[in-house]
């Protein structure tokens, strides 16, 4: 049995985000402050074009996941982690998808379609992967089912007594 590498790409990515929108209006009013608009987009080269930052200058809209990691980078900052959006992207469409219990999930993990080995998956605490070459059913296999003994009396919930009970008075 050999252990596979297990990477985490990201984990809680909302919870990373440490600046306000405040401050990423600070970092803007202080990039823009250098030149003008066009050169502002130059320097953080950005993907979006002179007329979307200069609605986003006069306050007509907030700031995208995108602009925010154009602003972070051209200021050194680290960039965000990771959506579960971002990280699914590239999930083939016709993926098969399970889901492990009712609860909202807080877990997603992603299995290259080039593993083709049978895998045993730990996930109570962190994620271990370990490629099987004997796969072993984790199932216990299904037994003959139980016959009931036979019995001379019949056996009632109390509740189901009383209301048979009360009918036959009653006829």
């Amino acid at each position: 049995m050999t252990e596979l590498t297990v990477t985490t790409l990201m984990t809680r990515a909302l919870a990373a985000e440490n600046l306000s929108d405040q401050d990423y209006r600070d970092i803007y009013t202080e990039l823009r402050a250098k030149g003008s608009l066009d050169a502002f987009v130059k320097a953080v080269r950005s993907r979006y074009s002179k007329a979307w930052w200069c609605q986003y200058e006069r306050g007509d809209f907030e700031l995208t996941r995108a602009a925010r990691q154009e602003l972070r980078a051209a200021v050194g900052l680290p960039t965000l982690p990771l959506t579960v959006a971002e990280a699914t992207a590239q999930v083939d469409a016709d993926a098969t998808v399970y889901q492990v219990g009712a609860a909202p999930s807080d877990r997603v993990i992603l299995v290259s379609a080039a593993l083709q080995m049978p895998l045993n998956l730990h996930v109570n605490s962190t994620l271990i992967a370990n490629e099987d070459q004997v796969y072993k059913a984790l199932v216990t296999p299904l037994t003959r089912p139980r016959t009931r003994a036979k019995r001379k009396a019949i056996h009632l919930y109390p509740e189901t007594y009383e209301r048979l009970a009360g009918l036959r008075r009653e006829a």
